[in-house]
């Protein structure tokens, strides 16, 4: 049998899911670990609050916890905020961004397999909105195209000519339109290059309308949804497009 082993470990939290009165499940991607399942009491007092707030989507966290190997959910010992969210939690459209990102994330991130580039990428992606004071319409479409390169789902941007067609299945562009049904129309196609070089703080000054953003982002979780399996529908983006879209 193998003994439990301490680690800590940076956390941001994707999930969490009422399993008692007194315990919740948490899931969270960590630094160390990956993907990972947790379980949290919750003591019956006015902690019980702070609790909820403390595991709330997209908190980034240090926490440690005993790892047996043979179980599922690893229990907290213990848990602190790594990065405190300045405006996220009193911003509607942040925290629907966060919302967003949480389930997408949630629906990639699966494997219990460490990449800490991975993890701070979306650690430093949520301190950047965090800390922004203009507008972040475009924010998710940025950290969903940049999160493909960590994924190894980069699409082939190189080889982009006006007018051409983008072949999601291949991940490429074509001159002619393909026999493949996920096809991006030569109009919205052209928007991958530009959004491919855009930084967080660059990306507000493309002025789409919400049409555009709307079909951009269907199309980027179409491509998403083609190269990993069994991904599920998301529900979040309805709410992003009444805020952004």
């Amino acid at each position: 049998e193998r003994t439990a082993m301490l680690i800590s470990s940076r956390a941001v939290v994707l999930r969490t899911t009422k399993y008692s009165d007194s315990t919740l499940i948490v899931d969270a991607y960590t630094e160390k670990e990956g993907r990972r399942g947790f379980l949290v009491r919750i003591p019956k007092t006015r902690r019980a609050s702070v609790k909820n707030v403390l595991f709330s989507p997209m908190a980034i966290l240090s926490i440690e916890w005993n790892e047996h190997g043979a179980s599922k959910l690893a229990r907290i010992r213990s848990a602190q905020p790594a990065s405190i969210y300045s405006d996220i939690p009193f911003s509607p459209a942040k925290m629907a961004v966060a919302m967003f990102l949480a389930e997408f994330l949630s629906a990639t991130l699966r494997a219990p397999v460490a990449d800490r580039n991975i993890f701070t990428f979306i650690s430093t992606s949520l301190q950047w909105l965090d800390s922004e004071r203009g507008s972040c319409a475009n924010f998710h479409i940025v950290f969903l195209l940049h999160l493909s390169t960590y994924l190894g789902l980069e699409p082939n941007v190189e080889n982009f000519s006006e007018g051409h067609y983008f072949d999601m299945e291949n991940g490429c562009f074509c001159a002619f339109r393909p026999t493949t049904p996920h096809v991006i129309e030569p109009e919205e196609a052209a928007h991958l290059p530009v959004f491919m070089r855009l930084k967080y703080s660059t990306a507000s000054r493309m002025p789409f309308t919400r049409a555009q953003r709307s079909r951009i982002l269907q199309g980027i979780i179409e491509y998403y949804s083609i190269h990993l399996p069994n991904f599920p529908a998301l529900k979040s983006p309805e709410i992003l497009h009444e805020l952004f879209c």
